[in-house]
C-alpha cells in the first residue's frame, strides 16, 4: 500500500488523527478473532482524513517489539494501558482538531454497557472479559476535558450501542467535565448490527471520487466553500452505506464542532481563476494558434478546427477535471495519431470567446471549459527544458509575471517560483503543454520532472499535458529507466486510444469526412452504408485517428462508397500495416513524375531537430547526405518543386530564429520516410558530416540550425561522434549550451574535454558572446587536472591576454547528474555487482549506474489532497544477495531505506513504492541498512538512541517477520558494518565511538546485542563511518567532531578486550562534523569530510588531497564500495561523482589557513616587482599565513615551491599586507589587528620551509581598531620605511638595510589634515627617480613628495568616492603622480601637477567600478577597473583617455588585481574572493598585443 508522510507535527493549525487498531487478540483462539484487513482500513481512513485537513503525522501504537506496518497504525494487539497512553498523547498534541479512530471488536454486556475489546480481552481464547476492555463512556471521559474539537469514530460491531444506551450520560459528562471544544461521535453500525470490515471507510472514501456530488440539490464539494459541515458529510456517507440496510451508521454532535473542522479537499484558496487580458494573443504558442488544420496536400484537404468531431466523453472528463481541481496534473496520452494534439488544440480554442461563438449548433460540445480559463498553451516540439521555461514565462508576462532574470537564464525552479507568484497574486492558473514526447532529444524527462511536476504541485496551478508514454527519440544507450508517464506526477491520466468510446468517436469522425467528400446520400440505405464503412475503418484503425483519416481519404478517392465492409477486405492489410501504405500512396499522388524524389527530399524532415529545417542550405545538404547511393544529387530546383507540392501537408511551415522553417505535419510520418530498414544512427552520422562547416567558413559563420542542433544529431549518431565535436573548441564556444550540456552529461565516457565543457556550460548560458566564452573556457582549463589541456586549446585573436598560472589546485575528473526533484539531500552507493548509485530528493529517489545510465527510481506516493512528501534527508541501501539454503541462483531483492525526519520508508527489490514504513514517534536523523547472510538490518538514529529492525531478506517486511531492538543513549550518528557473519553497529556519542555486535542470535539473552570495544577520546563523534579491510583482518573507524577527524585501525572489530583509543592512525583538524566517509582507493584508504560546501580528503598517511568544491552543504558522502576511490556527493541541484585523487598529488598550500572565516577578512594580494629573470614576489594572505611564490612572465618560476610565513598561535587573520625588493632579498610585512610582522627572505626563498618573523612591531592604538593599510619603501639612502595608516595621519617606522630586527618609529607623522582615518596607504616610485606617498580616507586623498614631507600635499576631495588607485604618469623626462577614483558611477583621473590637481572623467560608457589599479609603464599606463560581482576587468588607455577591450569574466568574482611590467609585457595577478576559494590567476598582457591596443611601438612599453 502506498504511504505518505504528513508533515507538521505539533502545528496547531493542522488536524491530527490517532488510530487504534486491534486486529489481533491474545489467547488460544487460533486467530479466529483476528482481523487482518483492519490495518489497511485504518490506512485508508488516514488518507481520507488527510484530504480533510488532518495533515499532522498520525499517532500510532507499537507493541511486541514490532514496528508499525500498514499506515493504519500499530502492531498487532494493543492493551488497555497502551490505548490509554495513546489517548494521553492525543490529548497532549497541540492541534485544535482531533480524531480518534478505533477499529476492532465491540461487545455489549448484560448491563447494556458498550465495550471496545483490547488485545487481552478474550483470555485463553474464551469468553469476553470486560475488565480488560475499554467502555465507550471511559473513552469519552478520557477525552472530555480536551479543549480541542474531537471526533470519535467507533468502527466496530454494535457501535451504535455506545450512543443508544449512553448518549444522555455522555452529554451530561461532557457538560460537567468542562472541555471547551466540540465533540462528535460516529458509530459505523447500529446497536444490533455487525460492522463489515472496511465498509464504512470504503463508502467515505468513495465520496471523494465524485467531485460533483450533490446532496439534496446542493453540491457537497463546492470549490468556493472552504469547509465541509459535519452533518451533510455524514448524511452523504449514510446514504451510501444504507443502500442494502445491512449497516446503518449513526452520527451525533454532542457538542457542536467548529465550522472549520473538516477542510474541503476541492476548495482552492485561489479558486477564482486569473483573469487573462481580453486582447492578449500571446498566451498560446505559434504551433497551437492555427484553427485551419491541413489533413494532406490536395483539394479540400484542409479542415477547420471548428469541424472537430467532439469527443464528448473525453472532453467532458477533461472539462470536469479542470472545473473541480485547483491543482494537479492531467496527462492526456496515447499512441501517435490517437488525437491528443487535436483534442488539446480544440480544448485551448474552446476557451476563446470568438472560437466558441463560431461553433455551429450541431458541433457544439455539451461540456465546455470556462472562457479565457487556459492561461498559457505551449507545444514542446523540439524545445529544450530552458526553452520551454522561457516560453512559459513569456506567455504569462501579460498576467504580470516578473522574471527572476533574463528569460531563459534562470533555473527551472526559479521559473516555477515566478509562475507561482503570479498564481498567488492573480488567481489560479491553468497551463497546457502538448507534445512533451516531441521535446528535444534528452529533454522530455527533464521537462516533466523539473517543470511540469513542480508547477502541478503548487496549490493554485493546474497542468494539462499531452504526450506519448515515451519520448520520440532516445539517446544512445537505450530508453530511459522511466517512461514519461512514470515521471509525471499525474493526478489523472487519459489513454485516448484505449478508451471504450474511442472507436465510436473515430467512426463519427470518418463519417463526417466522407460526408464532406460527397458520400452518403440522404437515404436510409446510403446512411447505413456510410455508417458501416465508417464503423469498419474505426474498428481496424487501432484507435488511431491519423490512420482512420488517411484511410477515409483513400476510400473517397475511389469515387464511390463500398456496399459494405465486405468490399473493404482488400484493404485489410491497412489495419495491420497502418500508416505505411496509406502514407506511401499519398506521396505517390504528390509527385507522380519522380516518386523517389519526394521521399528523398522529405527524409531530412524526419531527422530534423527543433522546429524544423530552414531552406535551402541546411535542408538540401541533409537531403543529399541521406539519399540512397543510387539516387542522383538533388538541387535547389528539386527542393522547390517538392516544397510546392507538399506545402500545407505533409509539410507545414513554422518559425525559428526569426526565419521560416519546415517540418512534417505529424511525427508519425517520420518513421515512414526513414523506413524500417534504415539505421537512424547512420543517417544522423551522415547529417553531421554534411553540416559541419568547412575550415574556411568556421563555426562563427555556421548556420544557426547547425550551431543549435548539430550536437543532437551527433548524440543520436552514437559512437564517438559527439565526443569528436566536443573536442572542437570553437564548436563548444558557439554551440547552444541548453542543447549541448545535457547531451554531454548523458555520455557514458568521461573525458578531459567533456568535464571542461560541463564546468563552463552554465557560464556560457549567461554569457552568449564568443569572447566571453573563450575567456571562461581557457581560464577553467587553467585549473583542470589535465595540465596539458590549456596549451592545446585554441587561442583566438580576440583574447589579447595569456593565461599562465593559477593558485587553484587542479580538480580530479568527475561527472554529475541533475538531482532528484527538490535537490539531492542524501546519496548512497550500492555494494553490489551493478554498483548503482542512488540520490534522494523530495519524495523521490533516482538511481544511476556509475557509467551514467539511469535506472528505475523510487518514490513516495502523492495521493490527491495530501501534503507533498518532504525531503528524504537520509538514504541507505542493503544489496540483494544469495539466500543460504535456497536453490542455486536464488537472490533476495535489495532494500532501500530513507527517512524524512518523521519516519523511515522502506523499498524492496525494484518496487517503485515503499513496502513498509517505520514510525515510532521519534525524529530520525540518520538511517543505515546492511545485509548479512539471509537477514536485512535497517537502523535509524534519533535523540533516544539507535533503533534497529531486521527481517528475512527473501520476504517482504511485515508485522509478522520484523523484529526490532533499541540501543538507548545519547547517539549522534551510527554506522552498520557486516563483518563475516556478524553485524557491527558503530555509535558516535559525546565522548567518542562505541561498538556493538547486533547480530540476531537466539542464544543471547535480553535484547540480543553485545557491547564490544570503544574509542573514547573525549571528543564528540558527530559523524562516524566504518570500513572493513579487504583481506578481512579488521578495518577502520572514523569520527568527525570536536574540531578534528580521527581514524582508528582495528585489527579485530569483534575483540571486546581492546583498550580505548588505541590504534589511531590519523588526526587532522577540520570544522566538518556532519558527514564522514571511508573508502578504499587505488593507493590506500581515503577519508572524506564535508566541511561547509567543500569535501576534504585525506590519505591515512596524513596527506591532504585537493578539496572538492560544492554548491551546497548536504551532509552525505559515499565512497565506491568496489574500492575504486571514487566519491559520491549530494550537492543541491547536482549529484556529483569524483574520480580518486592522484597518488602524487601535492598537498594544499596552506591547510591550516583554510576557512579563516570573517575574522580573517578578505583575501589580500601583493606583488613586489623584481625582474623577469629573478622573479617577482607574489604574496597572498590566507588567514594567519602569507603564501609567497616567485613568478616570471611565463608563470611561476620552475623549481621553487611555496613559502609559508606563519604568525604562530592565535585566531585573528591578517588585515594588511606589503612587500618590497631589498638589496639582499625581499621584505614582507603583514598586520594582525595592530601588530606588524616582518619577514626578510633571500632572493630565492627555500621551498616549503616555514619562515618565522624577523621582527614584530607593536603599532599602538586601540586594539579593536585594526590597521587598514601599510606599505614599504626602500629609500636611496639605504633606509627601509614602513608606512602605517592611522587616524588623521600616516605613521612611519624605519630601519637600516640588513639590520632587519632594529625598527624605530619616526618622530614625525604625515598629517592627513582631515578628520578621516587613512584607509589606503601606498608608495609609488620610479627606478632611481622620485617617489610619492599616497593616502586616502573618507572623501579625501592626499599625495606627498618623498623622501621628506616636503611642501603641502596635493589634495583631492571627491564626493562619494568608492575606489581609488595611485600611479605615476611620465611625459619625456617629467613625471608626476596621478590618482584615479570612482564617484557618481564614473571613473575620474586627477593629475597632480599643481596644488589643485586637474580632473577629468575617463572615456567610454560609465563604469561603477569598485576596485581600481594602475598597470604598465608610467609612459603608457593602463587603468584597470572592476566590480567584484561582475568578474570582468575594464581597461583604459590613460594617456589617450580611451576605453580598451575588457578582460572577460573568468568564472569568479574579482577581489583585487596587482601588476608588474617588463619586456615581456604586463603581468597581472587577479585575486578571487573567499566564495571562489581564494583563487589567484596570473595573466600576461603580451607587449606586442598591448602595443597594438595602445597604438604605440612595443619599445615604449618597457
Amino acid at each position: 500500500m502506498e504511504r505518505v508522510r504528513a508533515p507538521g507535527v505539533g502545528v496547531e493549525s493542522e488536524g491530527v488523527v490517532a488510530a487504534v487498531v486491534v486486529d489481533r487478540y491474545a489467547g488460544g483462539g487460533q486467530g479466529r478473532r483476528d482481523r487482518q484487513q483492519l490495518r489497511g482500513t485504518a490506512g485508508s481512513f488516514l488518507e481520507v482524513a488527510a484530504r480533510l485537513g488532518f495533515t499532522a503525522a498520525p499517532l500510532r501504537n507499537t507493541g511486541d517489539g514490532v514496528a508499525a506496518g500498514e499506515p493504519g497504525g500499530p502492531a498487532a494487539g494493543t492493551t488497555r494501558a497502551e490505548i490509554e497512553a495513546t489517548v494521553r498523547r492525543l490529548r497532549a498534541h497541540p492541534a485544535t482538531r482531533k480524531i480518534l479512530y478505533w477499529t476492532g471488536h465491540g461487545e455489549k454486556t448484560d448491563d447494556d454497557r458498550y465495550h471496545l475489546a483490547c488485545r487481552d480481552s478474550y483470555p485463553g481464547g474464551g469468553g469476553f472479559e470486560p475488565a480488560t476492555a475499554v467502555t465507550a463512556a471511559e473513552l469519552i471521559s478520557w477525552l472530555a476535558d480536551d479543549p480541542a474539537d474531537i471526533l470519535l469514530v467507533l468502527d466496530a460491531c454494535f457501535a451504535g450501542a455506545a450512543l443508544a444506551r449512553t448518549v444522555g450520560e455522555l452529554d451530561a459528562l461532557l457538560r460537567t467535565r468542562g472541555g471547551a471544544g466540540g465533540f462528535a461521535v460516529v458509530a459505523t453500525a447500529s446497536a444490533d448490527q455487525r460492522a463489515a470490515e472496511g465498509r464504512w471507510v470504503t463508502e467515505l472514501t468513495a465520496l471523494f471520487d465524485e467531485a460533483g456530488l450533490e446532496l439534496y440539490g446542493h453540491r457537497l464539494f463546492d470549490r468556493e466553500t472552504p469547509y465541509l459541515f459535519f452533518g451533510p458529510l455524514m448524511r452523504a456517507v449514510d446514504d451510501r452505506a444504507r443502500w442494502d440496510a445491512s449497516q446503518e451508521p449513526l452520527a451525533r454532535e454532542l457538542r457542536p464542532l467548529r465550522l472549520n473542522f473538516f477542510h474541503n479537499p476541492y476548495r482552492s484558496e485561489t479558486a477564482r481563476p486569473a483573469s487573462r487580458p481580453p486582447d492578449d494573443e500571446t498566451w498560446i504558442g505559434e504551433e497551437l494558434r492555427e484553427v485551419t488544420l491541413p489533413v494532406f496536400a490536395g483539394e479540400a484537404a484542409a479542415w477547420e478546427l471548428r469541424d472537430f468531431t467532439p469527443r464528448e466523453t473525453v472532453l467532458d472528463t477533461v472539462v470536469t477535471w479542470l472545473g473541480t481541481r485547483s491543482s494537479g496534473l492531467l496527462a492526456v496520452t496515447g499512441a501517435w495519431g490517437a488525437g491528443k494534439s487535436a483534442l488539446l488544440n480544440y480544448l485551448a480554442h474552446l476557451t476563446t470567446p470568438r472560437f466558441a461563438a463560431s461553433l455551429p449548433a450541431d458541433r457544439r460540445p455539451g461540456s465546455q471549459p470556462g472562457l479565457n480559463s487556459i492561461h498559457a498553451a505551449i507545444h514542446c516540439r523540439g524545445k529544450t527544458l530552458a526553452a520551454v521555461c522561457q516560453e512559459l514565462c513569456h506567455r504569462l508576462l501579460p498576467l504580470g509575471l516578473v522574471p527572476t532574470g533574463p528569460l531563459g537564464s534562470s533555473s527551472p525552479a526559479a521559473h516555477v517560483e515566478a509562475v507561482a507568484r503570479v498564481a498567488k497574486r492573480k488567481g489560479s492558473l491553468t497551463l497546457l503543454f502538448d507534445g512533451l514526447d516531441e521535446a528535444a532529444a534528452g529533454h522530455s524527462l527533464g521537462i516533466a520532472r523539473q517543470l511540469l511536476n513542480r508547477l502541478a504541485a503548487d496549490p493554485a496551478i493546474k497542468v494539462v499535458v499531452g504526450t506519448r508514454a515515451d519520448a520520440r527519440r532516445h539517446l544512445p544507450g537505450g530508453p530511459p529507466a522511466e517512461s514519461l508517464l512514470d515521471a509525471l506526477d499525474s493526478t489523472q491520466s487519459l489513454e485516448l486510444d484505449r478508451l471504450p468510446e474511442t472507436q465510436g468517436d473515430i467512426a463519427r469522425h470518418v463519417e463526417h469526412l466522407l460526408r464532406r467528400a460527397g458520400f452518403g446520400a440522404r437515404t436510409a440505405d446510403g446512411g447505413r452504408r456510410l455508417a458501416a464503412v465508417a464503423g469498419h475503418i474505426a474498428r481496424e484503425s487501432n484507435g488511431l485517428f491519423l490512420v482512420a483519416t488517411l484511410w477515409a481519404r483513400r476510400v473517397a478517392r475511389r469515387g464511390g462508397l463500398p456496399d459494405g465492409p465486405g468490399e473493404l477486405d482488400a484493404d485489410r492489410e491497412i489495419g495491420t500495416m497502418g500508416l505505411a501504405r496509406l502514407f506511401a500512396e499519398e506521396l505517390e499522388l504528390l509527385d507522380p513524375d519522380d516518386p523517389d524524389r519526394i521521399r528523398d527530399v522529405l527524409r531530412p524532415l524526419a531527422l530534423a531537430e527543433g522546429h524544423g529545417l530552414p531552406q535551402p542550405g541546411v535542408w538540401l545538404a541533409m537531403a543529399n547526405a541521406v539519399r540512397p547511393a543510387t539516387r542522383r544529387e538533388y538541387t535547389e530546383r528539386d527542393l522547390t518543386r517538392v516544397l510546392d507540392a507538399t506545402r500545407g501537408a505533409p509539410v507545414v511551415r513554422g518559425r525559428e530564429a526569426g526565419r521560416d522553417v519546415y517540418r512534417l505535419a505529424h511525427p508519425g510520418f517520420g518513421g515512414q520516410l526513414v523506413g524500417r530498414e534504415a539505421d537512424p544512427r547512420h543517417l544522423h552520422h551522415a547529417v553531421c558530416r554534411a553540416l559541419r562547416p568547412a575550415t574556411d567558413t568556421g563555426w562563427a559563420r555556421a548556420d544557426p540550425y547547425v550551431l543549435t542542433h548539430l550536437a543532437t544529431h551527433a548524440a543520436l549518431a552514437g559512437g564517438d561522434t559527439l565526443a569528436g565535436l566536443v573536442e572542437d573548441d570553437a564548436f563548444v564556444v558557439h554551440a547552444d549550451p541548453d542543447v549541448l550540456e545535457p547531451l554531454v552529461a548523458s555520455q557514458l565516457d568521461v573525458t578531459d574535454r567533456s568535464v571542461l565543457y560541463l564546468r563552463v556550460a552554465g557560464h556560457f548560458r549567461a554569457h552568449p558572446g564568443p569572447t566571453a566564452r573563450w575567456a571562461m573556457l581557457r581560464a577553467t582549463a587553467l585549473a583542470t587536472a589535465a595540465r596539458g589541456l590549456l596549451p592545446v586549446l585554441a587561442h583566438p585573436p580576440e583574447l589579447f591576454w595569456q593565461d599562465l598560472w593559477t593558485s587553484a589546485r587542479p580538480l580530479p575528473l568527475g561527472r554529475s547528474w541533475p538531482a532528484p526533484e527538490g535537490g539531492a539531500f542524501a546519496v548512497a552507493w550500492e555494494d553490489s555487482r551493478d554498483g548503482l548509485v542512488h540520490a534522494a530528493g523530495v519524495g523521490e529517489i533516482r538511481s544511476w549506474g556509475p557509467d551514467g545510465r539511469e535506472y528505475r527510481g523510487r518514490a513516495l506516493a502523492r495521493p490527491a489532497g495530501r501534503a507533498a512528501p518532504g525531503p528524504l534527508r537520509g538514504l541507505a541501501v542493503a544489496p540483494g544477495g544469495a539466500v543460504p539454503g535456497a536453490a542455486p541462483g536464488t537472490v533476495a531483492g535489495k532494500v532501500i531505506a530513507a527517512h524524512d525526519g518523521y519516519a523511515v520508508h522502506v523499498w524492496q527489490g525494484s518496487a517503485r513504492w515503499p513496502v513498509e514504513q517505520f514510525y515510532w514517534g521519534g525524529a530520525p536523523e540518520a538511517v543505515r541498512a546492511v545485509r548479512c547472510g539471509a537477514t536485512v538490518y535497517v537502523g535509524a538514529v534519533d535523540s533516544d538512541g539507535l533503533w534497529l529492525w531486521r527481517w528475512p531478506a527473501e520476504v517482504p517486511p511485515d508485522h509478522g517477520t520484523i523484529r526490532h531492538v533499541r540501543l538507548p543513549g545519547n547517539v549522534y550518528d551510527a554506522a552498520l558494518l557486516p563483518v563475516g557473519h556478524e553485524v557491527l553497529a558503530v555509535l558516535g556519542g559525546p565522548d567518542g565511538v562505541t561498538l556493538w555486535d547486533v547480530t540476531a542470535r537466539a542464544s543471547r539473552p535480553g535484547s540480543g546485542v553485545l557491547q564490544l570495544a570503544a574509542r573514547r577520546d573525549g571528543r564528540p563523534a558527530r559523524a562516524v563511518a566504518a570500513l572493513a579491510a579487504a583481506d578481512g583482518t579488521g578495518g577502520w573507524l572514523a569520527a568527525a567532531g570536536g574540531g578534528a577527524l580521527r581514524v582508528w585501525r582495528l585489527p579485530d572489530f569483534l575483540d571486546a578486550a581492546q583498550a580505548d583509543d588505541t590504534g589511531r592512525v590519523l588526526t587532522v583538524p577540520t570544522s566538518g562534523q556532519r558527514a564522514v566517509a571511508l573508502g578504499h582507493g587505488p593507493h590506500g584508504v581515503l577519508a572524506g569530510v564535508r566541511e561547509g560546501r567543500d569535501v576534504r580528503l585525506w590519505s591515512l598517511s596524513g596527506t591532504e588531497h585537493t578539496p572538492l568544491p560544492g554548491d551546497e552543504q548536504q551532509p552525505s558522502l559515499a565512497f565506491d564500495p568496489a574500492g575504486s576511490g571514487r566519491l559520491l556527493v549530494a550537492d543541491g541541484n547536482q549529484v556529483r561523482l569524483w574520480d580518486p585523487p592522484a597518488a602524487d598529488e601535492p598537498g594544499p598550500d596552506d591547510p591550516d589557513a583554510r576557512d579563516h572565516g570573517p575574522e580573517g577578512g578578505r583575501p589580500l594580494l601583493r606583488l613586489a616587482p623584481g625582474s623577469d629573470s629573478g622573479g617577482h614576489l607574489l604574496c597572498l594572505a590566507r588567514g594567519r599565513a602569507v603564501l609567497v611564490t616567485l613568478h616570471g612572465p611565463a608563470g611561476r618560476l620552475p623549481g621553487l615551491g611555496t613559502v609559508r610565513l606563519r604568525l604562530g598561535s592565535g585566531t585573528d587573520g591578517l588585515v594588511a599586507l606589503a612587500a618590497v625588493r631589498v638589496g639582499d632579498g625581499w621584505l614582507v610585512a603583514g598586520v594582525v589587528r595592530r601588530t606588524a610582522f616582518l619577514w626578510h627572505l633571500p632572493p630565492r626563498p627555500p621551498d616549503r620551509v616555514p619562515a618565522r618573523p624577523t621582527a614584530v612591531l607593536d603599532l599602538g592604538g586601540q586594539h579593536d581598531v585594526p590597521v587598514p593599510s601599510v606599505d614599504l619603501q626602500v629609500t636611496g639612502a639605504g633606509t627601509v620605511r614602513l608606512f602605517v595608516s592611522g587616524t588623521q595621519c600616516v605613521r612611519v617606522w624605519e630601519c637600516r638595510e640588513r639590520v632587519w630586527e632594529d625598527w624605530r618609529e619616526a618622530p614625525k607623522t604625515w598629517p592627513f589634515t582631515t578628520a578621516a582615518t587613512a584607509q589606503q596607504v601606498a608608495v609609488r616610485a620610479l627606478p632611481n627617480g622620485p617617489a610619492w606617498l599616497y593616502a586616502a580616507g573618507g572623501e579625501s586623498v592626499r599625495v606627498w613628495d618623498l623622501p621628506g614631507r616636503g611642501p603641502a600635499p596635493y589634495g583631492i576631495d571627491p564626493s562619494g568616492r568608492a575606489a581609488t588607485a595611485f600611479g605615476v604618469l611620465r611625459d619625456s623626462d617629467q613625471a608626476h603622480p596621478v590618482v584615479a577614483y570612482t564617484a557618481g558611477g564614473q571613473v575620474w583621473i586627477a593629475e597632480c601637477l599643481s596644488g589643485s590637481p586637474a580632473r577629468e572623467p575617463l572615456g567610454g560608457p560609465p563604469v561603477d567600478a569598485r576596485g581600481l589599479a594602475f598597470a604598465g609603464p608610467p609612459e603608457r599606463p593602463l587603468l584597470l577597473g572592476w566590480r567584484k560581482e561582475s568578474g570582468r576587468i575594464h581597461l583604459w588607455d590613460v594617456w589617450h583617455n580611451r576605453r580598451l577591450p575588457d578582460i572577460e569574466h573568468r568564472g569568479y568574482e574579482v577581489e583585487d588585481v596587482a601588476s608588474v611590467h617588463g619586456p615581456a609585457g604586463v603581468t597581472l595577478m587577479i585575486q578571487g574572493g573567499v566564495q571562489d576559494r581564494v583563487r589567484c590567476d596570473q595573466v600576461l598582457l603580451p607587449a606586442d598585443r598591448l602595443a597594438g591596443l595602445l597604438r604605440t611601438p612595443p619599445g615604449h612599453l618597457v
